[in-house]
């Protein structure tokens, strides 16, 4: 589907430019050392449930997102991933800060 390859080329554009860690997990998006230890299971296209489901099952936190997340917009995912929190021992990005969602 589409929109699904445009969420993951936005979230690959987003780990060369932040230095995060997103792979690809069928037609979901994870973004690692975020929102959980295991990271964070990511769909634009996905029921909320079908996403929490599958999430818990592999122990990590989730996100349906909205189609604003279909392109790379740095401003936007940096205020995401402030808000999941950091969840790793090594240290964090330069550009994090931890301050939530404030919109």
């Amino acid at each position: 589907m589409e929109s699904e390859r445009n969420l993951l080329r936005s979230w690959r554009a987003a780990a060369e430019d932040l230095g995060i860690d997103v792979e690809q997990r069928g037609d979901d998006v994870v973004v690692r050392h975020f929102g959980s230890s295991l990271g964070m299971l990511c769909s634009v296209s996905k029921d909320w449930a079908v996403l929490k489901s599958e999430a818990d099952q592999l122990g990590m936190g989730f996100s349906v997102l909205g189609t604003s997340y279909l392109s790379y917009d740095r401003g936007l995912v940096i205020e995401t991933l402030n808000d999941w929190g950091w969840c790793s021992q090594e240290d964090p990005p330069p550009w994090y800060t931890g301050g939530p969602w404030t919109k």
